[in-house]
């Protein structure tokens, strides 16, 4: 290696030509550093803005003190023999309703499954919630996330609007009291898929 190194001298042009390359290399390794930081530095900024933004949104959501108790509170106060309609509003363009025709419910056209409607009817009957919830910042909560609307045969609608905080559920019912639920609790028993009304749509 030394000999070969040593006979280069004697060898102009191919010493001018391995200058060059070096020359040429040095420089698309620079390039290469330079866009390499210019694009990290980037990413960086990206998620810092991102990151900034989502702690300022749940600053402005997170304003709120929870007040329980251990007495259970009926949520959902209705005769359900009376109700016509679940009108469910959800993200993700799943929503839809649920109607009764002629003492049946229906989804659209389908029929749905009577022991499965019979369960959850009593689920969102037997809702209770034990911890109210005071906001500080109403007028933050502008869009809710999920909407169910209860419409009765005596043309009234209970409207009950879930906003997600973070991993808490914030629920408002048609009076403006909002309550406290999670993922296992006040949210499950109101808010349902279609196919667990019409159970073989998740084979689908």
């Amino acid at each position: 290696m030394r000999r070969c190194l040593f006979l280069l001298p004697q060898f102009p042009q191919l010493w001018v030509m391995l200058k060059r390359v070096s020359n040429v290399a040095i420089v698309i390794i620079c390039c290469l550093l330079a866009v390499g930081i210019i694009v990290t530095r980037q990413a960086d900024t990206a998620i810092e803005v991102n990151v900034k933004r989502q702690n300022e949104q749940r600053e402005k959501t997170r304003d709120y003190t929870i007040d329980c108790n251990t007495i259970r509170n009926p949520l959902v106060v209705a005769d359900t023999s009376k109700w016509v309609r679940l009108q469910y509003t959800l993200p993700s363009f799943s929503s839809y309703n649920v109607d009764k025709k002629n003492g049946a419910w229906f989804i659209e056209e389908k029929q749905t499954n009577t022991e499965a409607t019979s369960k959850y009817l009593g689920k969102m009957s037997n809702a209770f919630w034990t911890c109210e919830v005071q906001h500080n910042k109403p007028d933050m909560l502008k869009v809710p996330d999920y909407v169910l609307d209860i419409i009765t045969s005596d043309a009234e609608t209970l409207t009950y609007s879930t906003y997600v905080v973070d991993t808490s559920y914030l629920i408002q019912d048609n009076t403006g009291r909002m309550y406290y639920g999670n993922a296992d609790s006040l949210f499950w028993q109101l808010y349902f898929g279609k196919h667990r009304f019409i159970p073989e749509l998740s084979q689908q």
